[in-house]
């Protein structure tokens, strides 16, 4: 709920925000003391050895495994919630958004094939 000139008004933090009580914005939950960011985001940032990226050291990036798009960055062993732009999907062989062609294991449901305006239902394949 958000107050403007007395009257209330819902307000939802975008997506991968969270409301912060203290400073009374949307912010990463990392910065919210009130907040698990791993719950709240339902990622944890591996601590052990990743086959592409080696080991954790500084930020770090990966593909959310439920969706092409989504990914985290890890700063501090903290998630933090990114997106690809639409028709983009994350490559963490090069640790960047990039053409889903490139992406493997992502796909285009058939549903959208036909569609030429906004992808933003990009899957993981099985």
């Amino acid at each position: 709920m958000n107050c403007v000139h007395g009257i209330g008004y819902q307000f939802n933090c975008p997506e991968g925000l969270a409301f912060n009580e203290e400073t009374l914005q949307c912010d990463w939950p990392d910065l919210v003391p009130t907040c698990n960011a791993e719950g709240f985001l339902g990622f944890t940032c591996p601590t052990t050895y990743h086959p592409v990226l080696g080991f954790p050291g500084g930020n770090t990036y990966y593909r959310s495994p439920s969706d092409c798009q989504a990914f985290f960055v890890c700063e501090k062993d903290r998630p933090r919630l990114f997106r690809c732009s639409k028709g983009k999907a994350f490559n963490e062989e090069i640790s960047a958004c990039d053409g889903i062609e490139n992406v493997t294991g992502c796909y285009v449901p058939d549903s959208t094939r036909s569609y030429t305006g906004d992808y933003n239902q990009l899957r993981l394949s099985n």
